[in-house]
C-alpha cells in the first residue's frame, strides 16, 4: 500500500504544471529604448543565420543610424526564439533596431524596443545622425571657381561614395556567417564524413 501511495505521489508531482520561461516585457517610450541602447538604426535584413547554441545572427544593410558609430553593414545576435526574448528577424524585413555592445558584436532582444515599424523613431521627432540612403550633397563651386573631378577619375565619371565598400562588407559578413553555419552543421568535424 505504501508503494502504491508513493507511486501516486510521484505521478502527482510530475503532473503539476510548471511555470514556463517566457519573455515578459514592459512597454516603454521610444526615447527610453534609445537612451538604454548602445546603438540604434533602421535597416534591412540581408541574411539570417542560425548559430550553434540556438542563437540567431541577422546581417543588416543599415539605412539610417540614430545612435552610435555604425558601418553600413552590421550583424546583430539575438535569441533563437521569442520565449527566450529572441527577435523574429526575417530576411528582407526592415526593422528599427535597439542594440547593445560594440559594432562588431551587437546584440538585441525582444524587450529592447526593436520593431518592424520603420517610422517608429521618426514619428517621435527623433532624427537620424547618419543617413546612408541620402544622396551626397552636390558640391556647389564658389563663383568663378572651376570644378574638376578627382585626379583618379576621368572627367565626367561619377564618383561612388562607398557603394563598393559597403558591398564588400556585406559579402564578407555573409561569407563569414555561412562558414560558421557550415561548421556548425557538420558538428565541428573537419575532413571526416560520417560512416
Amino acid at each position: 500500500m505504501k508503494a502504491l501511495l508513493a507511486g501516486v505521489a510521484v505521478i502527482a508531482m510530475l503532473a503539476v504544471p510548471r511555470p514556463s520561461h517566457a519573455c515578459s516585457c514592459t512597454v516603454r517610450a521610444p526615447g527610453a529604448y534609445l537612451s538604454e541602447a548602445g546603438a540604434a538604426f533602421r535597416g534591412e535584413v540581408v541574411t539570417v543565420a542560425h548559430q550553434a547554441g540556438g542563437s540567431v545572427v541577422a546581417l543588416f544593410d543599415v539605412a539610417v543610424v540614430y545612435k552610435g558609430e555604425l558601418p553600413q553593414a552590421v550583424g546583430v545576435r539575438t535569441g533563437g526564439d521569442e520565449a527566450g526574448c529572441g527577435l523574429p528577424f526575417a530576411q528582407g524585413g526592415i526593422y528599427v533596431v535597439f542594440a547593445t555592445g560594440d559594432p562588431a558584436a551587437l546584440t538585441a532582444h525582444l524587450c529592447g524596443g526593436t520593431t518592424d515599424d520603420r517610422t517608429y523613431l521618426d514619428r517621435e521627432g527623433i532624427a537620424p545622425i547618419r543617413d546612408y540612403d541620402a544622396a551626397p550633397a552636390p558640391v556647389v563651386p564658389s563663383p568663378g571657381a572651376q570644378a574638376s573631378p578627382p585626379e583618379h577619375a576621368p572627367a565626367g565619371t561619377p564618383v561612388s561614395r562607398g557603394g563598393p565598400i559597403a558591398a564588400a562588407w556585406i559579402a564578407a559578413l555573409a561569407a563569414g556567417m555561412m562558414l560558421i553555419r557550415v561548421g556548425s552543421a557538420s558538428g565541428g568535424r573537419t575532413g571526416k564524413r560520417p560512416a
